[in-house]
């Protein structure tokens, strides 16, 4: 038996009177980068209580640089309440096919549509909660994965002025 993603489980094996149970984990082969503990529908100022000042903040958005070895940014969206909506991660082109490994080692892949890979925190739609998808992007000049969490039924999220602000500060700093 090969497992397919990753965590911990028990197993249980039963037979006549004897019953074992058993502690299953396993283990990443990638660890691309921490998964943000971040939940939908959080206030943006318990957000930022707990996660600190940001690196930038608009209305809708705030970003912290250098999320992690790996991730240049994390980008928080917030709702019209401040109520976190979505977030993402911001990594360079070379970590896309780590990133697909790291998706895919946590995650039930869906489907590729128009460039952006989908999975899924579930086995099948009807349990899912989460969909993380993860597209490549050139934006004047810069080049840059994403990889974009957000809860199962949301709209597809659009660049909106306070992410474009974002990622045009970003650009200059550099």
């Amino acid at each position: 038996m090969t497992a397919r993603y990753v965590g911990s489980t028990t197993i249980t094996l039963e037979a006549e009177t004897d019953t074992q149970t058993f502690e299953v984990t396993v283990e990443p082969t990638s660890d691309l980068y921490p998964e943000p503990e971040i939940e939908f529908g959080e206030t943006k100022e318990a957000l930022i209580e707990r996660m600190g000042q940001p690196d930038e903040e608009e209305d809708d958005v705030i970003a912290y640089y250098n999320y992690s070895e790996n991730v240049m940014m994390l980008m928080v969206l917030f709702d019209e309440e401040g109520l976190v909506e979505d977030y993402g991660l911001i990594l360079d082109p070379s970590f896309e096919e780590e990133l697909g490994t790291f998706l895919g080692e946590r995650y039930m892949f869906v489907q590729e549509e128009e460039d952006i890979k989908i999975y899924i925190n579930a086995l099948t739609l009807e349990e899912a909660s989460l969909i993380v998808g993860s597209q490549a992007y050139e934006d004047e000049g810069t080049s840059f994965i994403m990889s974009l969490y957000t809860s199962y039924g949301s709209e597809p999220v659009e660049m909106s002025a306070g992410v474009k602000a974002i990622l045009k500060a970003y650009r200059n700093r550099k």
